[in-house]
């Protein structure tokens, strides 16, 4: 049995979809997704993340001699991010009612965890707040004379975006 072919006239649709210049809304809509993935790959292989910890802690004064006085942070960290953090590591401290972040370096983590009323486990950290000059000594005695415990962020680490997304999608570790 032979094969039949088509006349080429019956292909002149195609044909004119092919040879027909593409529509300005379609080359617009194209170029802005080209654009929007390069500023993408650019930003998450140029742009850091920070990664942070959400705690508590106990924020008072403590004597370093008969004149001076530091800011001493005790820090309640959970155990599931007990691995972030180790001994003089170099963190930064970021007080939520305050709106002020401090340097600091852990100087104690506890060997043993402790366990709250819900039955939380957590580590005891113990840091001394870089002495900072700060024009508002009101925040400072919010801080200290708070009873309650403050929410506080440690900043331990800064990323690329791309390798977050990375740990993200388990391609990385």
């Amino acid at each position: 049995m032979k094969r039949s072919f088509f006349s080429i006239n019956d292909l002149s649709e195609s044909r004119e979809i092919y040879e027909s210049k593409p529509k300005a809304i379609g080359l617009i809509f194209l170029y802005v997704l080209i654009a929007m993935i390069i500023t993408g790959v650019f930003f998450s292989f140029y742009y850091k993340r920070e990664v942070t910890i959400e705690v508590r802690a106990d924020i008072n004064y403590a004597e370093v001699s008969r004149t001076d006085k530091v800011l001493k942070a005790k820090i309640y960290i959970p155990s599931q991010e007990i691995a972030n953090i180790s001994v003089n590591d170099e963190v930064k401290i970021f007080i939520e009612n305050t709106n002020q972040t401090f340097n600091s370096k852990i100087e104690n983590i506890s060997p043993d965890s402790i366990n709250n009323q819900e039955g939380q486990m957590f580590y005891i950290a113990e840091s001394i707040l870089e002495n900072k000059e700060t024009s508002q000594d009101n925040e400072v005695a919010k801080i200290t004379t708070n009873e309650k415990q403050n929410n506080v962020s440690i900043i331990v680490d800064s990323k690329r975006y791309i390798d977050y997304i990375l740990v993200l999608l388990n391609f990385s570790n």
